[in-house]
Formats: C-alpha cells, sequence, structure tokens
C-alpha cells in the first residue's frame, strides 16, 4: 500500500463568503463530503498515476 496526494483548496470546502477560513470548518467540510472527495479521487487516480493530482470537488 501507497499514499496517493490529493490537494484540495480551503476554499473549495468551505461554502461560506467570509474571506476568513477556519481550519476547523475546513475539517468539517471535509468529514461532510469525504465520499464524494474519495469518488472523484478514485475516478482521477483511475486515468494514471501522477505525482500531483487537481481536480474542481465542487
Amino acid at each position: 500500500m501507497f499514499e496517493v496526494p490529493f490537494f484540495i483548496e480551503a476554499a473549495a470546502l468551505v461554502k461560506s463568503g467570509s474571506s476568513e477560513i477556519i481550519a476547523s470548518e475546513c475539517l468539517v467540510a471535509f468529514d461532510a463530503a469525504r465520499g464524494t472527495i474519495l469518488e472523484v479521487a478514485t475516478k482521477a487516480y483511475a486515468r494514471g498515476r501522477r505525482t500531483l493530482y487537481v481536480r474542481d470537488f465542487r
């Protein structure tokens, strides 16, 4: 088993219009969207191995 890094911008996780993004909000949002994030990540990974994946998770 090995790690496959995916980066998600904090702004994609937090839907509030606030310019201040709080880490705890991001963690809650990530946990809530975990299924969708995993689905999108799995599809991206299936297209070929890369060192970095960039996708719009919204």
